[in-house]
């Protein structure tokens, strides 16, 4: 093991947001240049990268850690708080990191996990928690930080690209939509946070559809039209990460990527309903989408032709 966490506690966690409102308030961080934004679709596989990435050398890669909403501070007010929140996040972690070796992050039983959810049929409970963790590992002083979040970061793509290395996970859209329909998350609902601030079109649109699949098209375009706006080097396809162990991911660490447990393609699994995942397929097919700019639907009906595999066999 290169690393082991531990949860730290409530005074712990406290410590870690009176730094944050330190670097909010008053200090007007730098970015620095090994600073990292890691994003992607929900349940594409940035949850897996970001624990592959966090068990390298010299690395420490966060799952969500920041708190978008709180009691004392509210929701994000305007665009510009969002950016200037995501600055004092990386610079308090970097400094806490550094000092004790403790930061935020979503994480199973004290450990960053390679999925937020069980592996089971129906809807699946969520096993992760944001809390205070602690790093046993050696860090230099320009040791890279990512920081991981879906919806916000592909909000903040114009504004975040502009400042930070930027790197965005994408997957077969047919088994996202699996995914999405096996989980109790927003966009399960075909909701999107912080669209009311962040995108109040996007909201809009998606206020006027009333079928759930129909929303859920609309969001799984806008994340793909967004990541249109990347470089290719910038974009990750979670099939890649499977095929080839997790080595793709040294273009963000610019190193070696070291990971000895073996990784699956979960692109076509037993704990969706065939018959559900195919009917998916056909409405996916009949749309458009700017997910067709990355995925053919040679690569849907691929998966298709495997759910059909397994209803003969039920």
């Amino acid at each position: 093991m290169i690393h082991t966490y531990k949860d730290i506690g409530k005074d712990q966690i406290f410590s870690h947001m009176a730094l944050l409102d330190l670097f909010q308030k008053w200090i007007t961080p730098s970015p620095d240049e090994n600073d990292i934004v890691l994003t992607g679709l929900p349940r594409s596989g940035t949850t897996l990268a970001t624990k592959i990435l966090s068990d390298q050398e010299n690395v420490i890669a966060l799952n969500e850690p920041i708190q978008w909403k709180s009691k004392k501070r509210g929701g994000v007010k305007i665009r510009e708080s969002a950016v200037k929140l995501t600055k004092a996040s990386y610079a308090s972690f970097r400094r806490s990191l550094l000092n004790n070796g403790t930061a935020v992050a979503r994480v199973k039983d004290g450990k960053l996990t390679d999925n937020h959810y069980e592996r089971t049929e129906g809807k699946r409970r969520k096993v992760i928690n944001r809390e205070v963790v602690s790093f046993d590992k050696p860090l230099s002083k320009d040791f890279k930080l990512i920081l991981k979040h879906n919806s916000v970061f592909t909000l903040l793509l114009s504004e975040l690209n502009a400042i930070y290395e930027y790197y965005a996970i994408i997957r077969n859209p047919l088994a996202v939509l699996g995914s999405w329909n096996s989980v109790n998350v927003p966009v399960s609902r075909g909701v999107m946070r912080h669209l009311e601030v962040l995108d109040p079109d996007l909201l809009t649109r998606l206020n006027s559809v009333q079928d759930v699949l129909a929303k859920q098209l609309i969001i799984m375009d806008y994340y793909f039209s967004q990541y249109s706006q990347l470089k290719e080097e910038q974009i990750i396809r979670y099939e890649d990460v499977i095929a080839k162990e997790g080595a793709i991911l040294s273009g963000i660490t610019k190193q070696k990527i070291v990971y000895n447990a073996s990784l699956e393609n979960k692109n076509v699994s037993v704990i969706y309903n065939p018959a559900d995942m195919i009917a998916m397929g056909e409405q996916l097919l009949a749309s458009d989408g700017a997910y067709w700019s990355f995925y053919s639907k040679s690569d849907v009906e691929s998966v298709m032709d495997d759910y059909k595999a397994l209803e003969r066999h039920e």
